[in-house]
Formats: structure tokens, sequence, C-alpha cells
């Protein structure tokens, strides 16, 4: 009886520990997930930052180290999204990014609507590892497939010297900005790519020009063309070395240059950039001449108006002149000085920077007289060799250069009576015409003075001349004084236009004569020059 009540009292005993054991485990196994959970994600952590990037952002705006941003989403841009996208999700935490990969800098802002997180990516050519940082600053490397991807893709351009355009400046300094333009640079992987990214001109720009119309690549293109309109007006065509133009102030000038660069074997680079704009011609020079209508043996005064480098200027003539143009600057403006030495007509060309003007000269006969002595005058017998000798002084003593000297006055005929003046003509024993001469012969009383101020360059004696003072006035005039019998003054002094600079009294083919002569450098000149000062003809 008693046997019969206690077994299912035992068993039901059994149940209710069994029941209590199962809630005591899944009570255990409750507080374990969170620790299981947490060492699960920290385990995830330490070898991948994120594994939910493509779900999380939709899109991202990448700066490059030029300050390049570009664009890109999951739908529009797959190709850079997924590289960001996939490089953030992979790679191994390390302490710091090394200073070989610092120069190729990308910052990246990965975005949704409501969230943006800035990642820093650096690169380097060369190396399939790439290093970034995350928004909670830890540091990662990574040699994931996408890292080459990325450096053999037009999106890192900056990282590749042959990907940067060249630079066009123009001679004021200014760099000018392409138009349009396609460029090619090989990347990584020995192929090319294409330059997405243009830095294009967005309007047509304008740029200040003077006088030199000079432009300069950084990379000299295999070839290039310019052209230049005025309006509907096309005023040049061709390369940028010798433009000349005759411009004037206040003009618009459109550009069209076209540079083209071939491929080449040996270049990790070509394509063709083609360059709009617009220049505003300002302080164009401007030129003007004394006189158009000179006398053969006149000097010519060129003046030149906004010549900044006198070095630059350029004078030609056609016929030659018999010297090089002497350049001298007084005050604000250049002159040339130059003279006339070939009766005709003359071409004269002046040339500073891509400004050019032409002057047409009709250079006329010296109205001098023609003189006959009879045959045993001595005078016919020695003008040769006076004029010989006249020649040899002036070019030893005529400088081709300015001396920096200003006349303090204008030129005062010699006194005295001429026997024979500036372009006059000899009749010679054998029946010929001397040129006009390029002195005056005069019967002058004991004091021979200066023409005008300047200082004394050279005194000596010539066998046919006898003895003789040279003085330079500046700006390339020389006088010459010869047939003295006594010199007043010393190399190095100064005259002032009167002056004493010796005393007639030696025969010079007439008794008590005096020789006085003038020149431009080493060209003889007329006196008509000496006589007035005109002012240059526009």
């Amino acid at each position: 009886m008693n046997s019969t009540t206690y077994a299912p009292r035992q068993q039901k005993s059994w149940k209710k520990t069994l029941l209590r054991i199962t809630m005591y485990f899944f009570l255990l196994l409750l507080l374990l997930i969170p620790s299981y959970i947490a060492i699960a994600t920290w385990t995830v952590q330490k070898n991948a930052p994120v594994n939910t990037t493509h779900a999380v952002y939709d899109s991202l705006i990448m700066t490059g180290p030029d300050s390049h941003r570009t664009n890109a989403s999951a739908t529009i841009n797959n190709s850079l999204f997924s590289i960001f996208a996939t490089l953030s999700e992979s790679g191994v935490e390390v302490i710091s990014v090394p200073d070989s990969h610092r120069a190729g800098h990308y910052t990246v802002s990965m975005n949704n609507s409501s969230v943006t997180d800035p990642y820093d990516f650096y690169f380097q050519l060369g190396s399939a590892t790439c290093y970034y940082t995350t928004p909670d600053n830890k540091i990662f490397r990574t040699e994931h497939a996408q890292t080459t991807a990325f450096l053999n893709s037009s999106f890192a351009f900056e990282l590749y010297d042959a990907a940067t355009l060249p630079v066009l400046t123009t001679a004021a300094t200014d760099e000018v900005l392409p138009s349009t333009l396609t460029w090619y640079y090989r990347t990584d992987n020995g192929l090319f790519t294409e330059r997405l990214q243009k830095d294009l001109s967005l309007q047509t720009a304008t740029y200040p020009i003077a006088n030199d119309i000079a432009f300069y690549f950084s990379v000299q293109p295999s070839s290039h063309e310019i052209l230049i309109r005025r309006g509907d007006e096309l005023l040049y065509r061709g390369p940028s070395e010798g433009i000349s133009l005759p411009l004037s102030g206040d003009e618009l000038l459109d550009f069209e240059i076209v540079a083209v660069f071939d491929q080449n074997s040996k270049l990790d680079y070509y394509g063709q950039i083609t360059y709009r704009f617009r220049m505003q011609v300002v302080e164009a020079a401007r030129f003007s001449l004394s006189d158009d209508t000179p006398n053969m043996g006149d000097m010519l005064l060129l003046r030149c108006q906004n010549v900044k480098n006198a070095g630059k200027l350029q004078i030609t003539a056609e016929p030659a002149l018999a010297a090089a143009p002497i350049v001298f600057q007084r005050g604000e403006y250049v002159y040339a000085a130059f003279c006339t030495s070939t009766v005709g007509a003359h071409t004269l060309r002046v040339t500073y920077g891509t400004v050019a003007a032409t002057f047409q000269l009709e250079v006329q006969q010296a109205n001098g007289k023609q003189h006959t002595f009879p045959d045993n005058d001595p005078l016919t017998e020695q003008i040769e060799t006076v004029a010989s000798a006249l020649s040899a002084l002036i070019a030893a003593n005529g400088a081709d250069k300015d001396s920096t000297l200003t006349p303090q006055s204008g030129f005062r005929l010699p006194a005295g009576t001429a026997i024979l003046s500036f372009a006059d003509t000899v009749s010679l024993a054998d029946g010929t015409l001397t040129d006009p001469l390029p002195f005056g012969l005069y019967r002058a009383s004991d004091a021979v003075g200066a023409l005008c101020a300047g200082r004394v360059t050279a005194v000596g004696t010539d066998e046919a001349l006898g003895q003789y003072v040279v003085v330079d006035h500046g700006c390339g005039i020389y006088t010459y004084y010869a047939g003295l019998c006594e010199t007043r003054v010393g190399v190095g002094d100064i005259v002032a236009v009167g002056d004493t600079v010796g005393l007639a009294g030696t025969k010079l083919c007439a008794e008590r004569s005096v020789l006085i002569a003038a020149s431009v450098g080493k060209a003889a000149l007329s006196v008509n020059f000496l006589c007035s000062d005109p002012a240059p003809k526009a």
C-alpha cells in the first residue's frame, strides 16, 4: 500500500528538477549572447572596419591632391563608387600612413541622405597598396585589387606628371586656360587613358598686350598655329615666332592657338589643345620721324614712344644706311639717330616686338655749290687728300653708341667766311667732280669756337689735317675742328657753345683756314641738321 503511493511522487520531483535545469541553461545562454556578440564584433572590426558600406552609403565626393572634385553615386558612376566602397571594407589596421604615400592623398566624403563620413585615402604609383583613415580616425592598409584599378583609372590623373596639361603663358606672364582639349597619358599598366578633368576656360578671357606678342609653352608642342583677328579681319596666321602687326592703342584682338602634341613611343602623353582668348592693346609703341624729304647727309631722328627696352628696337633701311643708327633714351622717349647717305627713295622699317611701322623717304640732293678753281690752285690738289684724312678721323673717333650726354643748346654755324660749305662739290684737275663735301672750310679768325656744348674726346695732329679737336655732343653727334695751329682744350674737358677749342692759322687748302665737320657716329653729317632742330613728323 505504501509502495503504491510513493512512486508517482518521486517521478514528479525529477521532472521539476529537469525543468529547473533547463530554465537555468537558457537563462545562462541569454546572458552570454551579448558577450558573444561583442567579442564577434571586435574580431570583425579588428580585420575590417565596416561590413555594410554599400548599404550605408549611396554617393561620394572625391577631392584630389590638386583640389579637383569628382562626384559619384552607386547608380550614376558605379566605377568610382565601387572602388572606394570596396576599399573601405577591406584592410588591416596599422599605426600610421608612410611618407611614401602622402603625396597621393585623396579625401573622400561617403554620403547618404542623413550621414556624411570623411575618409582619407593614400596611393602611390608602382605600389599595389593603399592606406586610408576611417571617420573614427583608424588607419588601415589594404592590398585589394581595387587599389590597382584606381591607379590605372582616369580618376588618378593627378598622380601622373604626364597628365599635367602644358601651360601657355603670354609675354606679360599671364597663364591662358585651354578652351578645348583632348589629352592622353600613360598609366601604371603602360596603357594610355584620357584625362577627363579638363580645367577649361568657361568664357573668353581678355589679357593685356603692349608690344610683344609672344607665347611660351611649358611643354613644347610638336606643332602649333596662331590665328589673330581684328573683328572679321584675319591679321596673322602662323607660328608664334616673328609676329609683326601694325598695332595701335586700345585695339581688341581675337586669338586662337591650336597646339598639337604628337604620339611618340618615347613620350607618356599626346593630345591637342585649343586656346581661344582676347588681348587688349595697351601702350603700343608709336614712331615718328623728323623729316621724310631730307637732303643727303642730313641727320634724321626717329622718336619712339612706349619703348621699354631699347635693345629690342630694330631699324632697317633699303638701300642700306651708311652706318647703323645710334639709339639713345631721353626722358620718356627713345630716339634713333641716323644719317642719310644716298640720294633717292628709301624705305625705312622700324620694328619693336610685334609692332612695326614703315616710312618712305625721298632723299634730295643737297643744295651745295659747284666750285671750279684754277688748275694751279692747291685746293683742287689737296681736296681728295683732306677728305680721305677726315674720313679716317671720323672712323677712328666717332662712336656707334650714345655717350649719354645731352646737347645743352642748339648748334651754331662757325664764324668766318665760307670757302667751301657742306654739300658743295669741287671740280678736280682731271675734270671730275667730288662727291658732296661732308665738311665746311672757313677763313676764320684766330679763335675757333665749339658748335655746341659737349665733351672733348680727342686732341691730336694729322699730316693732312694739321692739329685737330673732336667734341662729343651726346646722342651720337660729334664735331671735328681741323687746320688748327694751336689747341686750347684737352681730352675730357667740357665746353659750352662758342668756347674756344683752338686757333686757326695753318695752311689747310687755303691760307688761315679751318675745317669743320660733323658726324652721327661714324657717318658724316651735313650742315642742315646743325642749322635747325626739326620736330619729328608722325
